[in-house]
């Protein structure tokens, strides 16, 4: 169950990536999101 583990670290990450990417667009392109 070692994969399975795995997977959800990685959705964990990428959910916390496209968050950190709509803040970065909200202060570099206010409006554009």
């Amino acid at each position: 169950m070692q994969v399975l583990q795995y997977l959800e670290t990685l959705a964990y990450w990428d959910w916390f990536i496209a968050g950190l990417v709509l803040v970065i667009l909200e202060i570099f392109a206010p409006g554009a999101v």
